[in-house]
C-alpha cells in the first residue's frame, strides 16, 4: 500500500512540474520595456495605454480591460534600413511590419505597463523552399502539404527580427503624458 501511494506521490509531483513548466514567464525587463505608473485605477491607465497606441499609428486589434492586455494589428513599413558594423548601412529587401503590445498589471504601489513592439520580417518563398530542402521533408508531402489551394496572404509567412524599444519607450512616455494631463 505503501508503494502504491509512493508511485501517486510521485506521478503527481513529474504531473505538476510538467505543467508548470508549460506556464509563460510574465513580462521582464528582458522582454519589454516597463515603466511605474502612480494610478488609481486600471481604467485610466488602459485608456491612456491605447490612446498611446493609436498616437504612434497602431491599430489596437484587442483590447481586454480584464486581462489589461492591449494588442495591435500589424503595421506594415518599408524594408528596413539599420546601421552595421562600422557605421555603414544596409537594408532588407523583404516587406517588415512592427506589431504592439502593452500589458497593465497591478502594482504595489499604482500599475506597472509593459510595451514590446517586435518588427517581423517577411520570409521569402525562396528562403521557404530552402529551409524545407534543408529539413528532408520531401518524402510523402501531398498538395496541401505543398500550399496548394491557399492564398499568397495564407502562405506569408513573417519572422521576429528584434524589438523596436525606441518605440516602445515612446508609447511610454507618451502613456506616462496623457495620465499627468
Amino acid at each position: 500500500m505503501l508503494i502504491v501511494h509512493f508511485r501517486l506521490s510521485v506521478a503527481l509531483l513529474i504531473l505538476g512540474a510538467s505543467v508548470a513548466g508549460c506556464a509563460s514567464p510574465g513580462p521582464t525587463p528582458l522582454t519589454h520595456s516597463i515603466r511605474q505608473v502612480a494610478a488609481s485605477d486600471r481604467q485610466t491607465v488602459f485608456d491612456a495605454a491605447e490612446v498611446a497606441l493609436v498616437n504612434h499609428g497602431f491599430q489596437i486589434a484587442r483590447a481586454d480591460l480584464a486581462s489589461g492586455l492591449l494588442t495591435t494589428l500589424p503595421v506594415e513599413g518599408p524594408p528596413r534600413a539599420e546601421e552595421g558594423r562600422g557605421g555603414m548601412r544596409f537594408s532588407s529587401r523583404s516587406r517588415t511590419r512592427r506589431v504592439g503590445e502593452v500589458r497593465i498589471e497591478e502594482a504595489a504601489q499604482g500599475y506597472r505597463v509593459n510595451c514590446k513592439v517586435t518588427i517581423q520580417e517577411q520570409i521569402t518563398e525562396a528562403q521557404r523552399i530552402f529551409a524545407e530542402q534543408r529539413s528532408a521533408k520531401d518524402t510523402g508531402q501531398t498538395p496541401i502539404d505543398r500550399d496548394a489551394a491557399t492564398t499568397d496572404e495564407q502562405n506569408t509567412v513573417w519572422q521576429t527580427v528584434r524589438r523596436d524599444q525606441a518605440a516602445e519607450r515612446q508609447i511610454l512616455e507618451t502613456t506616462l503624458r496623457i495620465l499627468s494631463q
